[in-house]
This record gives C-alpha cells, structure tokens and sequence, in this order.
C-alpha cells in the first residue's frame, strides 16, 4: 500500500473496507447533502495573511480546555458506534486520543461503555450525552460517566428528532447484530430493531425527548459536578442563552451536516458564536477539519480548538489505533508547520489578521468605484449582498429579491444625485444605523460600506452627539479596513451648525444650495459634502472640480448671452497659479450669486426628501 500523506486518503481506503451500509452511516449527510459539502468547501474560501521575518524556531502548541492542558488544539469528537469500523472500536480511540495527549469523546451511542473506555488507561475523555425521555436514565450514565473519571459532559441539543439521512432509509441502517449499546445494558430503553426506513430514527423517535429546553442544561448542573458544553451552537442567540444558562463551553457544530440541510458551515458561523459568548466561555468548533491549515483558520476566527470526527473513524476502519495515531500526528505536523509559515510561535499569537475571509472587504481602497457603479445601475450586487440579504440585516423583508432591492435602494438613496436628505431624514438615519449596536452578529460588509458612504456625504450636517454616537457605533461593530475610514471622516469634519475657520477652506455644495442655484446640483454633486481643502486635495479631486466649475461656467454664461469674466475664471482655473486659482473659485462663487439675482424667475427644481 502507498504511503498516506494526508487525512482525506483514509476515507478512500475505508470506503473499500466497510460494508456500505456502515460506510454511508459514517460518511453520509442529511437529504441534499450541502451542508455536508459546505463544512469542507467553506474552509477553501479563508485565504491566509502570513507575516515574515519572526523567529519560529520554537513552536508551542500546547493549550488548556476546562483547565486540562493538553498537547495541541485538536480533540476527539464524539462519534456512534466505533465497533462497527474496527473491532477495537471506542478503545482503540482512546489509547490513541491518550498517546498524543489530547482529549477523547465518548458518544452515548458507543459500542464500548464508559467503564471499558476508562479501563483503558489514563487519559483526558468527556462524555457526549443525549437527553432521553427517562430522566432517571440520564441521571444514571452521567454519574457513571463521573465516577469513570470522565471530566466533561457534552450535551447535545440538535437532536430533538434525528435529521432526514437517505443514505440510512435506502440501507434500512440498523447496528449488526453482534453489537450493542453498551452504555444501556441493563436498561429498559428499548432496542435499535429494524424498521421500514432507519432503525436508528425509530429508536431516537422513540427514546429521545423533544421537549429539551434550556432549563435542562441547568437541571443538569444539578445532577453532576463536570463542566457541560453545549453542543449544536450556531446562532449568536443561543451562544448568549447558553452562557446564561451555566454551560461552561459551547461547539459550534452542524451534526456533521446529518441533521438539518442547508446550515452554514461551522467554520462560517463561528464567528458569530464567538461574538455571542462575549468571551465568557471557550467556543470550540467540529465539523469539517481534514488540515492543519483548517485548525489554523478555526482558531484565527476565535475558537479554543476543534474537535475531528470521521478522519478518526476513516483511520480506524482502515489501521485501527495506528490509523488515529496516524491521523493526528498528520494534522499535529500540518498545524505546526501552518503556523511557522504564517509567523506565530504560539497559539496565542494567532489572531483574525492572519486570515481573509469571504466575508471580509476586499484589500483594495474602499469604497471601490465598481461599489457605486453597482449602486448606480441597480444590476449589479455588491461583495458579500448574498450573505446580507439571507440574515436581512439592514431591514425586514419577506424575500431575498425584495430585501436586496431594498438595500440597493437604501445606498441608492445616499448616493443618488438627485436625492437630498433634510435634517429630519439625516436624525433618523443615524437612529437606523445605532438600532445594530447591541447586534452581536459579524455585520456584513455592505452594512459598514452603506455607514461609510453616509459619512462621506452628510458629515457636516451631523449634529456632535450623532457622531460621538457613531464613533461609539464603529469600535463596537469594528471592521478593520472600513472603521478606519468612518472615524477619519468623524474627527476631520464640521459638525451641522459650525462654520469653517480655515478662508481657504470652501464648502462647495452648502454655499450653492444656500444661493438656491440648485439646479448645479447634478453637475456637481459627485463633489457633494465634500469639503474641499485645496492645499491638501488629492490631484484627481482637483482635476474634477475645475472642469465642472468651467463647465458650469460655459452654461451660465450661455443663458444670459455674457461671458462675464468666465474666459478669465476658466483660465486661471486650469493653467494659474494657487493664489489665482482661489481667486478665481472666488470670483465663480460671486458670478453665481451676480447669476442668481438675474434669475429670479429661473425654475427652481424640488428635490425628494425621503
């Protein structure tokens, strides 16, 4: 046999070793399999930011979970029945989980029980639980569990039926017959006979209680001294009700995509739960993990370690506890080496700098000319609008379509020309905006680009309180290529009612609209809210503004059949000096208040406030 090289090859190889029913129960996700197809594909689209020049001579890998120090961030996840992949099954994982120092979960549904496992040797192992309808039940194997000297409980809590998995209808999957689940011996539970489509859900229909709810997961603090991890956590929501209810860790886990189709990727949601936990309680995730590099981007993105499930039972199904062994000194090696390339010598050096993921702005200068051309034309959906409209973020909608033609229209609006927003409409965009405050989901990018570009525009029409509100706004829901450029926009700004000090310093939009030229409105309003320091304009800025101005002059002069100096204003503007040049944006100015006392009659054009 050739040399394996990688985790994914143990799959193959069991494949070929396993009867199909037991391979496709292993290997098989719930009705489309997509999210299946997600947990691995989601990890491909998180490229790295390496940083240079560190000395990595010395890397320490070595992490502590619920006090216990074990030797790398990459744990054992529960996983049913191991007997039917090896003989050895749930013993051959824990002398394997105990040799390379790291921690074994042991599922409700093993084929070994508690006491086999613990007979093992010495070792760090928490113990999966299910609730059953029988209470007493329960009570019974987490205090066995305990006096086994498991040190943890996993609960859990995605399993009020047991999802739609074709694979087990179409085999009728059912446990062979010389094999049991030995942690219920004894006990009047009932059996995983066969029925017309899974014997395994008719057994959790009938064992399983659905009536699980947070009060649970504090009864059972009642009942037993361990730590308890809520598992199945996908949602900010339930992190924060978890760590209020006394869970002293939360896995963010999809079931291995066997329960509900069509969930995030654990990797897309994690940090969501991280956000949520608030840092009150380690966040761990499963689901997924084949590399070294994927344990790297899983703790970049907040989590204390990950948990891998079917590269063990693939291993054990083709070597036995040499395969595991095998298993996790590959992703040992690959992490190692990850994080030497990427310059961290220990976990703890790990941050959300060194990855960029999908969700993130693109590293280019924001906003992006592309970003207001699809704006513009309505046609086009900016970076990561996808993810946006699915959570309905910016507003309440009832369908994707409506709720990305709402947001279109909602930076259309602040972009558009032709819209002028009064006070009243500027007051309650900032009260729309603060409403995401308290928000504890990773605010997509189109939410801090739409706050940017109405910074850009409206920031001298702010009131002080609205922009030490939105200062505050920003550091909380911090992104760390747009916040910059929101609190550049706050500190070099006037606030509504300040006049400039700086003579030179002209604010080009308010002083047209305050002569009532509105009608310059759409020739100029690219340059809207924008106040123009001329010893400090960028050289694009400048180009576009004198142009407009000689432009505009042009119009003006044609209307009343007189140049009035604008041969003189258009020249200085393009080819004088700097002193001329104020002069003449000077002379403009005055040009167009001489104009507007000649137009008195001239129509006006009313502008939408809302």
């Amino acid at each position: 046999m050739e040399e394996i090289t990688n985790v994914m090859e143990y799959e193959e190889i069991a494949k070929k070793k396993l009867p199909k029913m037991v391979y496709d129960y292993y290997a098989s996700g719930a009705e489309d399999q997509w999210t299946l197809a997600e947990n691995r594909n989601a990890f491909s689209r998180i490229l790295f930011r390496p940083r240079i020049l560190i000395d990595v001579s010395k890397i320490d890998m070595t992490t502590t979970v619920l006090g216990f120090k074990i030797s790398m961030p990459i744990m054992i996840a529960p996983t049913a029945m191991q007997k039917m992949a090896h003989p050895e099954g749930e013993y051959a994982t824990a002398r394997a989980a105990s040799a390379a120092g790291t921690i074994m979960t042991l599922s409700s549904w093993a084929t070994s029980s508690v006491e086999e496992v613990a007979s093992t040797g010495p070792g760090i192992r928490f113990f999966q639980l299910y609730v059953y309808k029988d209470r007493n039940v329960v009570a019974q194997l987490v205090r066995r569990a305990e006096r086994a000297g498991f040190k943890a409980i996993a609960l859990t809590v995605d399993t009020p039926r047991l999802g739609r998995r074709e694979a087990d209808i179409k085999n009728r999957f059912v446990l062979p017959p010389n094999l049991t689940l030995k942690n219920f011996e004894g006990l009047d539970i009932g059996t995983m006979d066969k029925a017309n489509d899974s014997g395994l859900a008719s057994y959790v229909a009938g064992q399983v209680d659905r009536t699980l709810s947070w009060k649970d997961v504090q009864w059972l603090q009642t009942i037993t001294s361990m730590p308890i991890l809520v598992k199945g956590v996908l949602t900010a929501e339930d992190a924060r009700i978890a760590v209020q209810s006394g869970a002293a860790g939360i896995i963010v886990s999809n079931h291995g995509a066997r329960q509900l189709d069509y969930v995030p990727a654990t990797i897309t949601a994690l940090e969501e739960v991280v956000k949520g936990a608030q840092g009150r309680v380690p966040v761990f995730l499963d689901g997924g993990v084949r590399r070294g590099t994927d344990v790297f981007k899983a703790l970049a993105l907040g989590a204390a370690g990950i948990f891998i499930g079917r590269p063990v039972v693939f291993s054990l199904a083709a070597e036995g506890e040499a395969g595991i062994r095998k298993v996790l000194q590959m992703l040992r090696d690959e992490f190692e080496l990850t994080m030497a390339l990427s310059g961290c010598r220990s976990l703890s050096e790990i941050t959300r700098n060194h990855i960029v993921t999908d969700w993130d702005a693109p590293r280019a200068a924001l906003p992006a000319p592309s970003y207001y051309q699809a704006i513009a034309t309505v046609t086009v959906i900016p970076h990561s609008l996808r993810s946006l409209t699915s959570n309905h973020f910016l507003m309440q909608c009832g369908t994707a379509e409506t709720c990305r033609d709402g947001i279109l229209w909602h930076n259309k609006l602040l972009i558009e020309k032709k819209y002028a927003l009064p006070y009243r409409v500027l007051d309650a965009m900032i009260a729309h905006f603060m409403n995401f405050f308290d928000e504890t989901r990773v605010m997509p990018v189109i939410w801090h680009l739409s706050l940017l570009v109405f910074m850009q525009r409206y920031k001298t029409e702010l009131r002080k309180e609205d922009k030490a509100n939105i200062r505050a706004l920003v550091e909380r829901q911090r992104h760390r290529l747009i916040t910059p450029d929101i609190l550049r926009e706050i500190e070099k700004s006037k606030s509504r009612g300040e006049k400039e000090d700086d003579s030179i310093s002209i604010d080009i939009l308010s002083l047209i609209v305050n002569l009532s030229v509105t009608y310059l409105l759409e020739l100029i309003w690219s340059i809207s809210a924008v106040t123009c320091y001329f010893h400090n304009m960028e050289k694009f800025l400048w180009r576009r503004t004198r142009f407009l101005i000689t432009d505009q002059c042009d119009a003006l002069c044609d209307g009343i059949q007189s140049d009035v100096g604008s041969v003189w204003i258009k020249t200085e503007l393009l080819e004088g000096t700097w002193q001329t040049r104020n002069f003449a944006v000077y002379s403009f100015m005055i040009f167009i208040i001489f104009v507007s006392c000649l137009h008195q009659d001239m129509p006006k054009k009313v502008y939408p406030t809302t």
